[in-house]
């Protein structure tokens, strides 16, 4: 893998008003890359600098769907994106990640941007079901470990995960991969995008930020589109399911196992409840 310096060895061929080299600044927080953050005659730049073996990411097809984002309303920056040498630069984006739930106002227009990634077309790319992922990477994981998860996997295949027509989906939509600049938002890290179920980027904020209530309304409000609570819950423990299956094939040690799985199990309860 090319280090930065000899990838900015490209800076000529980006598509900034450079007049000069950019130079690196800061290294960045990045869980699957290498991330630094460039000073430059064009304003700050990011540098990511792809892992060669980070599990569930298609470089071919990220690419594909960034040429589709381009533009949106949660999207509008300026990117060159080069897979075969291993790397992306972008302009770095004003605001600030959510550290805390949003207001609803907030709430309301993520709900309109994902409704407006959702009207973008999905052909073309890989349609993935988060059960039938999240499987793929139990089976990497150990004995142990695959046995571990066997009854929560067995309990969720009970549940139908038939979709509907597959759309655009994030499939990462977590705050470090969001940007909020008065009342705009910015989606960022399209490396995991692909076609799936509509619930996917909805059913992770409300499980990442707890939503409920008012928050939760205001959210899907924006969205524009009836969701029904019992499918809600049941990809919310799908999501968890793969967001965990996915971090014990990356990292190997993962602290709280037992504590994933009772989360996963008390919002299955909570859906055989409503069920």
């Amino acid at each position: 893998m090319d280090g930065p310096d000899n990838l900015i060895d490209d800076w000529r061929s980006w598509p900034f008003d450079l007049r000069a080299r950019p130079t690196v600044t800061d290294t960045l927080p990045s869980e699957t890359n290498t991330a630094y953050r460039l000073a430059s005659s064009a304003g700050p730049l990011v540098l990511r600098v792809n892992s060669p073996n980070a599990p569930g990411v298609d470089r071919a097809q990220e690419a594909l769907v960034l040429a589709r984002v381009a533009g949106a309303s949660f999207f509008d920056c300026t990117v060159h994106n080069s897979p075969g040498r291993g790397y992306l630069v972008m302009q770095s984006v004003s605001g600030e990640h959510p550290r805390d739930r949003p207001g609803n106002i907030d709430l309301e227009r993520l709900g309109h941007a994902i409704a407006e990634l959702q009207r973008l077309p999905a052909s073309e790319l890989s349609v993935i079901a988060p059960g039938a992922l999240a499987e793929s990477y139990v089976a990497r994981l150990d004995a142990p470990r695959r046995s571990a998860l066997a009854l929560t996997l067995e309990r969720l295949h009970g549940y139908d995960e038939g979709m509907r027509a597959p759309v655009l989906c994030h499939f990462d939509l977590l705050p470090p991969n969001l940007i909020v600049s008065e009342g705009r938002w910015t989606f960022l890290d399209w490396e995991f995008a692909a076609a799936g179920d509509r619930l996917i980027d909805i059913a992770t904020l409300v499980e990442v930020w707890g939503l409920e209530g008012d928050a939760a309304a205001a959210l899907l409000g924006g969205y524009g589109e009836q969701v029904e609570r019992t499918s809600l819950l049941i990809m919310r423990a799908r999501l968890r399911m793969l967001w965990f299956a996915w971090r014990l094939s990356w990292h190997r040690q993962v602290v709280g196992f037992e504590g994933e799985i009772a989360a996963i199990g008390a919002l299955l309860d909570t859906a055989d409840a409503f069920g």
